[in-house]
Protein backbone atom coordinates (compact mmCIF):
# COMPACT_ATOMS: atom_id res chain seq x y z
CA UNK A 1 0.00 0.00 0.00
CA UNK A 2 2.82 2.43 0.88
CA UNK A 3 5.63 0.42 -0.69
CA UNK A 4 8.69 2.54 -1.50
CA UNK A 5 7.17 5.76 -0.22
CA UNK A 6 10.67 6.93 0.57
CA UNK A 7 9.65 10.37 1.87
CA UNK A 8 6.90 9.14 4.16
CA UNK A 9 7.53 10.16 7.77
CA UNK A 10 4.10 10.79 9.29
CA UNK A 11 1.61 7.92 9.42
CA UNK A 12 -0.50 9.40 12.21
CA UNK A 13 -3.66 9.41 10.02
CA UNK A 14 -3.59 5.60 10.22
CA UNK A 15 -4.00 5.54 13.99
CA UNK A 16 -7.74 4.93 14.03
CA UNK A 17 -8.02 2.71 11.00
CA UNK A 18 -10.21 -0.33 11.62
CA UNK A 19 -8.10 -3.21 10.32
CA UNK A 20 -9.62 -6.01 12.36
CA UNK A 21 -10.83 -7.83 9.23
CA UNK A 22 -7.58 -7.46 7.33
CA UNK A 23 -5.66 -10.65 6.58
CA UNK A 24 -2.63 -9.42 4.64
CA UNK A 25 -0.10 -6.65 5.25
CA UNK A 26 2.56 -7.91 2.88
CA UNK A 27 4.94 -5.09 1.86
CA UNK A 28 2.66 -2.59 3.62
CA UNK A 29 5.42 -0.12 4.55
CA UNK A 30 8.24 -1.73 2.60
CA UNK A 31 11.04 0.57 1.57
CA UNK A 32 9.78 3.55 3.56
CA UNK A 33 13.33 4.63 4.12
CA UNK A 34 12.49 7.80 6.07
CA UNK A 35 9.97 6.23 8.43
CA UNK A 36 10.90 6.30 12.12
CA UNK A 37 7.71 6.59 14.16
CA UNK A 38 5.38 3.58 14.21
CA UNK A 39 3.38 4.74 17.22
CA UNK A 40 0.16 5.26 15.21
CA UNK A 41 0.07 1.48 14.73
CA UNK A 42 0.22 0.78 18.45
CA UNK A 43 -3.42 -0.23 18.91
CA UNK A 44 -4.06 -1.90 15.60
CA UNK A 45 -6.01 -5.15 15.79
CA UNK A 46 -4.12 -7.70 13.70
CA UNK A 47 -5.92 -10.68 15.12
CA UNK A 48 -6.95 -11.93 11.67
CA UNK A 49 -3.74 -11.20 9.82
CA UNK A 50 -1.98 -14.16 8.20
CA UNK A 51 0.66 -12.45 6.08
CA UNK A 52 3.32 -9.98 7.29
CA UNK A 53 5.83 -10.70 4.55
CA UNK A 54 8.23 -7.78 4.02
CA UNK A 55 5.95 -5.47 5.99
CA UNK A 56 8.88 -3.27 7.08
CA UNK A 57 11.51 -4.55 4.68
CA UNK A 58 14.11 -1.91 3.87
CA UNK A 59 12.98 0.62 6.45
CA UNK A 60 16.55 1.69 7.12
CA UNK A 61 15.73 4.44 9.63
CA UNK A 62 13.56 2.26 11.85
CA UNK A 63 14.91 1.74 15.38
CA UNK A 64 11.89 1.63 17.71
CA UNK A 65 9.58 -1.38 17.49
CA UNK A 66 7.85 -0.71 20.81
CA UNK A 67 4.54 0.21 19.12
CA UNK A 68 4.38 -3.38 17.84
CA UNK A 69 4.81 -4.86 21.31
CA UNK A 70 1.19 -5.92 21.76
CA UNK A 71 0.38 -6.86 18.21
CA UNK A 72 -1.62 -10.06 18.02
CA UNK A 73 0.20 -12.11 15.39
CA UNK A 74 -1.16 -15.46 16.50
CA UNK A 75 -2.72 -16.21 13.09
CA UNK A 76 0.26 -15.13 11.05
CA UNK A 77 1.82 -17.92 9.02
CA UNK A 78 4.00 -15.85 6.68
CA UNK A 79 6.69 -13.67 8.19
CA UNK A 80 9.32 -13.68 5.48
CA UNK A 81 11.54 -10.56 5.42
CA UNK A 82 9.27 -8.70 7.85
CA UNK A 83 12.25 -6.70 9.16
CA UNK A 84 14.74 -7.46 6.43
CA UNK A 85 17.35 -4.76 5.78
CA UNK A 86 16.26 -2.63 8.72
CA UNK A 87 19.88 -1.61 8.98
CA UNK A 88 19.46 0.69 12.00
CA UNK A 89 17.53 -1.83 14.05
CA UNK A 90 19.31 -3.10 17.15
CA UNK A 91 16.56 -3.50 19.75
CA UNK A 92 14.00 -6.22 19.05
CA UNK A 93 12.85 -6.59 22.66
CA UNK A 94 9.28 -5.52 21.76
CA UNK A 95 8.96 -8.78 19.82
CA UNK A 96 9.65 -10.85 22.93
CA UNK A 97 6.04 -11.93 23.43
CA UNK A 98 5.02 -12.30 19.84
CA UNK A 99 3.08 -15.51 19.35
CA UNK A 100 4.68 -17.06 16.26
CA UNK A 101 3.53 -20.61 16.81
CA UNK A 102 1.61 -20.69 13.50
CA UNK A 103 4.35 -19.19 11.36
CA UNK A 104 5.75 -21.63 8.82
CA UNK A 105 7.94 -19.19 6.89
CA UNK A 106 10.52 -17.12 8.80
CA UNK A 107 12.92 -16.78 5.89
CA UNK A 108 14.91 -13.52 5.70
CA UNK A 109 13.18 -12.25 8.85
CA UNK A 110 16.21 -10.21 9.96
CA UNK A 111 18.25 -10.51 6.79
CA UNK A 112 20.66 -7.59 6.48
CA UNK A 113 20.05 -6.21 9.98
CA UNK A 114 23.68 -5.28 10.33
CA UNK A 115 23.32 -3.64 13.77
CA UNK A 116 21.43 -6.50 15.40
CA UNK A 117 23.49 -7.94 18.26
CA UNK A 118 21.02 -9.03 20.94
CA UNK A 119 18.54 -11.70 19.89
CA UNK A 120 17.66 -12.75 23.44
CA UNK A 121 14.03 -11.60 22.92
CA UNK A 122 13.67 -14.55 20.55
CA UNK A 123 14.67 -17.07 23.22
CA UNK A 124 11.16 -18.32 23.93
CA UNK A 125 9.74 -18.04 20.45
CA UNK A 126 7.75 -21.16 19.57
CA UNK A 127 8.92 -21.87 16.03
CA UNK A 128 7.92 -25.53 16.02
CA UNK A 129 5.72 -25.19 12.93
CA UNK A 130 8.23 -23.34 10.81
CA UNK A 131 9.54 -25.15 7.74
CA UNK A 132 11.48 -22.35 6.03
CA UNK A 133 14.38 -20.74 7.90
CA UNK A 134 16.31 -19.57 4.85
CA UNK A 135 18.51 -16.50 5.39
CA UNK A 136 16.83 -15.64 8.69
CA UNK A 137 19.98 -13.96 10.07
CA UNK A 138 21.93 -13.53 6.85
CA UNK A 139 24.33 -10.57 6.92
CA UNK A 140 23.67 -9.86 10.58
CA UNK A 141 27.30 -8.87 10.75
CA UNK A 142 27.19 -7.72 14.40
CA UNK A 143 25.64 -10.94 15.70
CA UNK A 144 27.97 -13.05 17.84
CA UNK A 145 25.84 -14.52 20.64
CA UNK A 146 23.30 -17.04 19.38
CA UNK A 147 22.63 -18.79 22.70
CA UNK A 148 18.97 -17.65 22.64
CA UNK A 149 18.42 -20.11 19.79
CA UNK A 150 19.51 -23.13 21.85
CA UNK A 151 15.97 -24.26 22.64
CA UNK A 152 14.39 -23.46 19.32
CA UNK A 153 12.36 -26.38 18.00
CA UNK A 154 13.42 -26.59 14.36
CA UNK A 155 12.31 -30.19 13.95
CA UNK A 156 9.91 -29.34 11.12
CA UNK A 157 12.48 -27.23 9.34
CA UNK A 158 13.10 -28.25 5.75
CA UNK A 159 15.22 -25.44 4.39
CA UNK A 160 18.05 -23.66 6.23
CA UNK A 161 19.96 -22.10 3.33
CA UNK A 162 22.22 -19.14 4.21
CA UNK A 163 20.96 -19.15 7.80
CA UNK A 164 24.04 -17.32 9.14
CA UNK A 165 25.70 -16.37 5.87
CA UNK A 166 28.03 -13.36 6.26
CA UNK A 167 27.63 -13.30 10.04
CA UNK A 168 31.24 -12.22 10.33
CA UNK A 169 31.16 -11.84 14.13
CA UNK A 170 29.91 -15.35 14.85
CA UNK A 171 32.42 -17.51 16.74
CA UNK A 172 30.59 -20.04 18.91
CA UNK A 173 27.86 -22.35 17.65
CA UNK A 174 27.55 -24.67 20.65
CA UNK A 175 23.99 -23.42 21.09
CA UNK A 176 23.01 -25.38 17.98
CA UNK A 177 24.31 -28.67 19.38
CA UNK A 178 20.94 -30.21 20.22
CA UNK A 179 18.95 -28.96 17.27
CA UNK A 180 16.75 -31.60 15.64
CA UNK A 181 17.57 -31.24 11.95
CA UNK A 182 16.28 -34.63 10.94
CA UNK A 183 13.85 -33.19 8.37
CA UNK A 184 16.26 -30.63 6.93
CA UNK A 185 16.96 -31.08 3.24
CA UNK A 186 18.88 -27.92 2.41
CA UNK A 187 21.75 -26.31 4.34
CA UNK A 188 23.48 -24.52 1.50
CA UNK A 189 25.80 -21.71 2.62
CA UNK A 190 24.55 -22.05 6.21
CA UNK A 191 27.81 -20.66 7.66
CA UNK A 192 29.29 -19.13 4.51
CA UNK A 193 31.73 -16.29 5.24
CA UNK A 194 31.48 -16.72 9.00
CA UNK A 195 35.11 -15.74 9.05
CA UNK A 196 35.60 -16.06 12.83
CA UNK A 197 34.10 -19.53 13.08
CA UNK A 198 36.78 -22.11 13.81
CA UNK A 199 35.07 -24.92 15.73
CA UNK A 200 32.23 -26.78 14.04
CA UNK A 201 32.28 -29.84 16.29
CA UNK A 202 29.12 -28.77 18.20
CA UNK A 203 26.99 -29.79 15.22
CA UNK A 204 28.68 -33.16 14.77
CA UNK A 205 25.62 -34.86 16.20
CA UNK A 206 23.13 -33.37 13.79
CA UNK A 207 21.07 -36.03 12.09
CA UNK A 208 20.82 -34.87 8.51
CA UNK A 209 19.24 -36.67 5.57
CA UNK A 210 21.62 -38.19 3.04
CA UNK A 211 19.70 -36.23 0.40
CA UNK A 212 20.37 -32.89 2.05
CA UNK A 213 22.17 -30.19 0.10
CA UNK A 214 25.05 -28.39 1.76
CA UNK A 215 26.79 -26.50 -1.05
CA UNK A 216 29.22 -23.89 0.35
CA UNK A 217 28.18 -24.90 3.87
CA UNK A 218 31.37 -23.57 5.51
CA UNK A 219 32.79 -21.55 2.63
CA UNK A 220 34.97 -18.72 3.92
CA UNK A 221 34.91 -19.92 7.54
CA UNK A 222 38.17 -20.31 9.50
CA UNK A 223 37.71 -23.95 10.46
CA UNK A 224 40.67 -25.57 12.19
CA UNK A 225 39.26 -29.02 12.99
CA UNK A 226 37.05 -31.46 11.09
CA UNK A 227 36.14 -34.76 12.71
CA UNK A 228 35.73 -37.90 10.66
CA UNK A 229 32.38 -38.74 12.23
CA UNK A 230 30.70 -35.53 11.16
CA UNK A 231 27.43 -35.77 9.22
CA UNK A 232 28.74 -33.41 6.57
CA UNK A 233 31.66 -35.70 5.79
CA UNK A 234 30.39 -39.23 6.39
CA UNK A 235 26.65 -39.23 5.73
CA UNK A 236 26.48 -37.07 2.63
CA UNK A 237 29.23 -38.37 0.40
Amino acid sequence: MFKYCTSLVDISPLEFWDVKDATCFSCFLRGCTSLVDLSPLRNWDLSNVEDLNACFDGDIALTDLSPLKNWNVSKVNLMSATFSHCTSLSDISPLRRWDVKNVHNLSRLFDGCINLKDISPLKNWQVGNCTNFNCIFRECSSLSDITPLANWDVSKGLSFDEFFKNCISLRNIISLKNWDTNNGNSFNSFFENCIKLTDITPIDGWNVSKRAGYHDLFKGASITTITSSSWYSSKNK
